[in-house]
């Protein structure tokens, strides 16, 4: 469990790069120099499954970032949102609901 980037050396300079850890195992922040020094500053989070744990993972994240002061925010990674419950039920047991679901 846990956050990881993948950087490309040949646009980015390793050098340059500001690496903190937000929310052991849940958020780190990656501050990336590049091109005519522009600067770009990446969130990479893993939310939990449950609502209860995702809520205060969100709400902690939003007070941590409220006062950045980086006008180039990017904010990824594994939100564990679906957009119904049924997306969160393995395949079988998708198929009381859709007959069809078995040549997904």
């Amino acid at each position: 469990m846990g956050v990881a980037f993948a950087i490309n050396k040949d646009l980015v300079d390793v050098n340059n790069l500001q690496h903190e850890i937000m929310i052991h195992t849940r958020t780190s922040k990656l501050k990336v120099k590049w091109g005519d020094n522009q600067e770009l500053t990446l969130i990479n989070i893993y939310a939990p499954n449950d609502k209860e744990n995702k809520t205060k993972l969100f709400e902690k994240l939003a007070s941590m970032t409220r006062n950045n002061k980086h006008k180039e925010l990017c904010v990824m990674g594994d939100f564990n949102c679906v957009e119904s419950d049924i997306d969160r039920s393995p395949l079988i047991q998708c198929w009381k609901y859709n007959s069809d679901a078995s040549k997904i």
